[in-house]
């Protein structure tokens, strides 16, 4: 979640040249975890870097935080087909086609 905001500062000490490549790495083979209350000012952040919708999938860290009810992730999920700036068939893939494609098989 704190990617998006320090992603600059990260980069800041290398040449522009270095910074495009390795936000080219970082476009090209990273996959990034929507998960928690960043959503959707964390998907704002990667997509303003040109980080692709192709390359969010829907996560949570449930069943692992204890005493959070899955009421909380409900919410987080449902977030995602609230946002007015992914169309249906970005939603689709962070909910589970992104995923399937990440690991080669139907998780739903």
């Amino acid at each position: 979640g704190s990617f998006p905001s320090i992603i600059s500062r990260m980069l800041s000490r290398v040449s522009p040249a270095a910074f495009a490549a390795q936000l080219e790495v970082f476009k090209q083979r990273l996959w990034w975890d929507t998960a928690g209350p960043t959503f959707p000012f964390q998907v704002k952040g990667l997509l303003a870097y040109g980080i692709g919708t192709d390359k969010l999938v829907m996560g949570t860290d449930y069943p692992y935080v204890p005493g959070v009810p899955v009421q909380v992730y409900k919410a987080f999920a449902d977030e995602v087909g609230e946002a007015d700036f992914l169309n249906a068939t970005e939603k689709n893939g962070v909910y589970h086609g992104n995923a399937e494609r990440l690991f080669g098989t139907c998780l739903s």
